[in-house]
């Protein structure tokens, strides 16, 4: 069982992953912004979380596979706004929240900038300068990228993939903005796309983020989708209802 944020929770994942038959996953969400837990449904409330470890039922779910040497439970992203994830510091955390967040991100605002990369999935090859990219299987991204929930699914062995591109002008920026405040995704400025095998390779060396933990600085990333790979305890139906 697991009970913390989705930095312990990456831990335990990337522990039981090693496994060669991994036990059922027992998750209490008790972070700042538990986007995993929003993703399969988990309460908010320890105790409720902690009926449904006793007596949910058990899911597969997949788990993403981070250049064969980490998993992660639900992202891995670099670019703008990436760092904030692990640069806020934790009594900021504790104090503030999710607000933690939002401020660290605001000063990367005067750093933004492009990456040029290739995407290459098992169907097609994209190329652009991109400020920001993830790769996800979770509904919430930082509290800030949603997705409708008929767009997820955690078992179909398939990422959702959102690649933003730099903007070129002022209107570009502006129109950039609104679509994401909407959450609006199929927009010009952004490549949306589902995948279970890709790799991204940039010209410079952007600095990733797996699942809100440091991941390294790397040229070239391979992630690949390890279908329904780990059972996890969730709700039953008449708890979804």
């Amino acid at each position: 069982m697991a009970f913390g944020g989705d930095g312990t929770l990456h831990e335990v994942i990337n522990g039981l992953m090693r496994l060669q038959s991994p036990p059922v996953l027992g998750y209490i969400p008790a972070g700042t912004t538990n986007d995993f837990a929003v993703g399969v449904g988990l309460p908010r409330n320890i105790i409720r979380a902690a009926e449904t470890v006793v007596d949910g039922r058990a899911d597969p779910i997949d788990i993403g596979c981070f250049n064969e040497e980490k998993y992660f439970s639900y992202v891995a992203s670099f670019g703008s706004f990436t760092k904030a994830s692990y640069s806020a510091p934790q009594d900021a955390k504790n104090l503030l929240g999710y607000a933690a967040y939002i401020l660290e991100g605001l000063k990367s605002l005067s750093e933004i900038k492009g990456y040029h990369a290739v995407l290459k999935t098992e169907n097609a090859e994209y190329e652009d300068d991109f400020i920001f990219g993830a790769v996800s299987n979770a509904l919430s991204v930082g509290g800030l990228l949603k997705l409708n929930s008929h767009e997820v699914d955690l078992q179909d062995g398939l990422f959702e993939v959102i690649m933003i591109k730099e903007p070129k002008s002022l209107s570009q920026l502006q129109k950039l903005l609104y679509d994401l405040a909407v959450h609006r995704y199929d927009s010009e400025q952004i490549l949306y796309l589902k995948s279970s095998d890709m790799t991204v390779e940039c010209s410079a060396l952007p600095d990733w983020t797996v699942d809100g933990e440091y991941g390294g600085t790397r040229k070239i990333t391979h992630l690949v989708n390890c279908s329904r790979a780990l059972n996890i305890l969730r709700p039953t139906e008449a708890e979804y209802a």
